[in-house]
């Protein structure tokens, strides 16, 4: 019972090993054991690509309302920006801002593909056209606001009148006259109505 030395070890030591008056032969066994496991991994086909219905081919114009819609009925997400849009996850997209717009689609097993990216561009509309009136004359307010290359047309009572496209317009009857502006680039218009009574008094303006 009494101490005969002290040997430190770990299991990486073996063989003859000696603590002073102490010798020791250490043979360390560590039994390998091989464990199986065996499991089944499904792969699942991954869905059509999802395709954006009622991309316009050019500009919208401030105001204007565009809808988009996706060829699947239900597990849909819609992105502006890269950005989730809030929910978001209907079939059609009421779109009135600028951006670049796209959709997922998630199947049933969990498998999600994205449509291709529609670039949306809303452009702003002319100044309204406001006009003057003074001895059965129309006259455009401000010239300088129109668009570089602007289209006018004067209404009377919702028609068109036929050759009436300048700054100017001499009236013969009473009625609700409009004037319209088109900005030639973008195609974007804006109008200005104003009913006016004819003074039979001041023929010809």
């Amino acid at each position: 019972d009494d101490e005969c030395g002290a040997i430190t070890f770990n299991r990486t030591l073996s063989g003859e090993l000696d603590g002073g008056t102490l010798r020791a032969f250490l043979e360390l066994v560590n039994p390998v054991d091989t464990i199986v496991s065996v499991d089944t991994v499904e792969v699942f086909p991954l869905p059509d690509m999802p395709q954006i219905i009622g991309v316009p081919d050019g500009p919208l114009c401030d105001g204007e309302l565009l809808n988009l819609s996706v060829n699947y009925p239900d597990g849909v997400q819609w992105y502006r920006d890269s950005l989730p849009v809030l929910p978001g996850d209907e079939v059609v997209l009421e779109v009135n801002s600028s951006g670049d717009y796209y959709v997922s689609y998630t199947s049933e097993d969990g498998c999600r593909v994205y449509s291709n990216t529609a670039a949306i561009e809303f452009v702003p509309i002319p100044m309204v056209p406001a006009f003057t009136v003074g001895q059965n004359r129309l006259t455009l307010f401000d010239p300088n606001a129109l668009p570089a290359f602007a289209v006018l047309q004067w209404y009377l009572n919702g028609e068109p009148l036929a050759g009436e496209t300048g700054q100017l317009l001499c009236i013969t009857v009473s009625g609700l006259y409009e004037l319209e502006v088109t900005d030639a680039v973008t195609g974007c218009s804006s109008t200005y109505s104003l009913p006016v009574n004819y003074n039979p008094n001041l023929p010809n303006c």
